[in-house]
C-alpha cells in the first residue's frame, strides 16, 4: 500500500513539474503558432482573408486557379498569360511552403527570427505578385 501511494505521489509530482515547465515556457505562444501550421492544409489558398497568403480569387472563376495555371497546360499552351500565371502560381506555392517550413523550424531554434521574417516577406510578395496578375491580366471566361 505504501509503495502504491509513493508511486502515485511521484506521478503527481512529475506531472506537476511538467505542467509548470510548460506553463512558464517563454516560447509557448510561438510554439502554438508554429504547431498550428501542421494543422493547416499543406498548400493552397488560405480561406481566411486576414491570413498571410490569402488570394481574392472572386474576380474570375476560382476553378481557373487550378485549371488554367497548371504546369501541364503551361507546357502545351502558347498563350503567354497562361505561362506567366503558372510561373507566378508556382512561385506563390513555393514561397508558401518555404514560409511554413521556416515556421516549423523556428520552434526548434533551427531558424532565426530574421530568416523567418525573410521567408514571410517573400511569401507576402509572391502573394501580391500573383494577386496583381490575377486582377489585371487573366481574362475571365
Amino acid at each position: 500500500m505504501k509503495t502504491m501511494l509513493l508511486a502515485v505521489a511521484v506521478i503527481v509530482a512529475v506531472t506537476g513539474v511538467f505542467a509548470y515547465v510548460i506553463h512558464t515556457d517563454p516560447n509557448r505562444a510561438q510554439t502554438r503558432e508554429s504547431l498550428a501550421v501542421l494543422r493547416e492544409q499543406s498548400s493552397g489558398v488560405p480561406k481566411d482573408p486576414s491570413v498571410l497568403g490569402y488570394l481574392d480569387l472572386k474576380k474570375h472563376d476560382p476553378a481557373e486557379f487550378n485549371r488554367e495555371f497548371s504546369p501541364d497546360l503551361a507546357m502545351t499552351e502558347t498563350q503567354s498569360w497562361i505561362v506567366q500565371g503558372t510561373l507566378l502560381k508556382q512561385d506563390y506555392l513555393l514561397r508558401q511552403a518555404e514560409y511554413k517550413l521556416a515556421q516549423i523550424r523556428s520552434v526548434g531554434g533551427d531558424t532565426t527570427s530574421k530568416e523567418l521574417e525573410e521567408k514571410r516577406l517573400a511569401y507576402a510578395n509572391a502573394t501580391k505578385r500573383f494577386q496583381t496578375f490575377w486582377d489585371s491580366t487573366a481574362p475571365s471566361k
